[in-house]
């Protein structure tokens, strides 16, 4: 892929970096045909009664009008008074043309389009009471008072997914948006979601053109020989919001046109350590420089921000367990830990890593949390010297390391060790031990006792020399 020259599309990059860069449209848009068709139809032009600017874009302003058969407020489309080109009024006939045939609850519908007396294209839409997606990025207390109660990442997130459903419609009818950005979608006061802007929506093929936003394009849009636009192209630009909601700033925020390039071509992103893992990991997928890596649709990156929002709750219980561990681990480096505030600790951790894996199996930050939890205490127990504990605290991971295995099994054979001796010590003193054996000896004392004075006077009488002896065995 070429590098672009800083032509007028790069001194607007530089100039404003968040201004849409607007291709040169080839003839073959349908522009023509469609104002062909308005001219060949005669008709008045709609009636409307405009009043006051509701914004403007590169090429037109919207007005707030009131539609006189109806008696409905409207929003009418205008080139802006500079841009009454041909080539103009063929571009917004082809936004028209093709905004008002993608009928979609995220995308505003046309109600009519017409020309006026000078022959300059009015397009009458949907007026949408709300306020676009950047001022509820901006705004904190906007975002509180449209969602009350309600985490802003999750508003975010919910916003996000009806973007993605209305890209992919637009895709299986052939269109890519190329212009996907916070300021191009309009949140109603209703909870309404619009995907707005159709300006340089385009089919998919080769683009050798610069085109989209600076600060969100993807590598393609930069144009070029080998440029080619896809539904991955927007994609990205999916990605490229989600980085936004999760950073706050888009991913490659520059007023250099250089560094702007740069950033495009090799994205260095740099996530905040609270971003929730899966939706950094999806970033950094959508993100990808290659469309073959990113998601294939816009309906995967919707089903992977949905599973998110599914399995908040566990990853919630996820982080309030993980404070509670670095407790523990700070409180288990003292020398001499209170044992009450360990385990309570102990318990706080364990239960809140188990509950999140009952909410969602998946969950790998909790199961890590939970083997880390564990083998916290069975380090604990083997210092404490308890290594049935730790053998039944063992039995409790998934994946046991050989290492802490051998001290378990070492501090077990201690144990046996000591229970052995201290056994052995018992039994010598017990004055149970040998009673059998001393009740024998008593008796044969006792019969010894008795025949001893007879056999003594025998004795004696037929030895009386003898008599001086039997002292002897008597004192003994």
């Amino acid at each position: 892929m070429q590098k672009p020259e800083p032509g007028d599309g790069a001194q607007t990059l530089t100039r404003e970096p968040r201004n849409t860069i607007t291709p040169p449209r080839p003839d073959t848009t349908g522009g023509a045909r469609v104002l062909e068709l308005l001219l060949g139809l005669g008709r008045p032009p709609p009636a409307v009664v405009e009043e006051a600017a509701l914004g403007s874009g590169g090429m037109s302003v919207v007005r707030l009008a009131t539609q006189e058969t109806l008696g409905r407020k409207v929003a009418v489309k205008r080139l802006s008074p500079e841009r009454d080109s041909p080539r103009d009024v063929e571009a917004l006939l082809a936004e028209a043309w093709l905004s008002g045939s993608l009928e979609h609850p995220n995308i505003a519908p046309v109600y009519d389009l017409g020309l006026d007396a000078s022959g300059r294209p009015v397009l009458v839409m949907k007026r949408i009471e709300g306020q676009s997606w950047a001022t509820l990025l901006r705004e904190p207390e906007a975002l509180a008072a449209h969602a009350p109660g309600r985490a802003p990442l999750e508003t975010h997130l919910r916003i996000l997914i009806q973007v993605c459903n209305a890209l992919h419609y637009a895709h299986a009818r052939d269109v890519v948006h190329r212009d996907v950005k916070p300021t191009n979608v309009m949140v109603g006061n209703f909870g309404e979601v619009y995907l707005l802007d159709w300006g340089i929506a385009t089919r998919p093929g080769p683009e050798p053109e610069l085109a989209g936003t600076p600060v969100y394009m993807a590598p393609e849009m930069l144009g070029g020989e080998r440029a080619v636009i896809s539904p991955l192209t927007d994609v990205y630009l999916l990605g490229a919001v989600l980085c936004e909601v999760l950073t706050g700033r888009a991913p490659h925020a520059s007023v250099n046109f250089d560094e702007v390039v740069a950033s495009v071509r090799s994205p260095k992103l740099d996530f905040p350590p609270e971003a929730p893992e899966e939706l950094v990991a999806l970033a950094r997928q959508c993100l990808s420089t290659e469309p073959s890596s990113r998601p294939q649709s816009a309906r995967d990156v919707r089903v992977a921000l949905e599973d998110h929002l599914a399995h908040a709750g566990s990853l919630e219980l996820t982080r309030q367990a993980e404070a509670r561990l670095r407790e523990l681990e700070a409180l288990l480096a003292m020398p001499s830990p209170e044992p009450r505030a360990v385990f309570g600790l102990f318990s706080q951790c364990r239960f809140g890593f188990q509950q999140a894996l009952r909410d969602w199996a998946g969950n790998a930050r909790a199961r890590q949390g939970l083997e880390t939890t564990v083998k916290a205490m069975v380090q604990l127990e083997l210092k404490s010297g308890s290594a049935r504990t730790a053998r039944a605290l063992l039995a409790e991971l998934t994946h046991v390391e050989l290492a802490l295995q051998a001290q378990v099994e070492a501090a077990e054979a201690e144990e046996s060790a000591r229970v052995a001796r201290l056994a052995a010590l018992e039994r010598s003193v017990d004055p149970r031990t040998g009673g059998a054996a001393r009740m024998l000896t008593v008796v044969w004392l006792a019969i010894g006792w008795v025949i001893s004075p007879l056999l003594a006077e025998q004795l004696v009488a037929r030895w009386p020399a003898a008599e001086s002896l039997l002292y002897v065995p008597f004192a003994a």
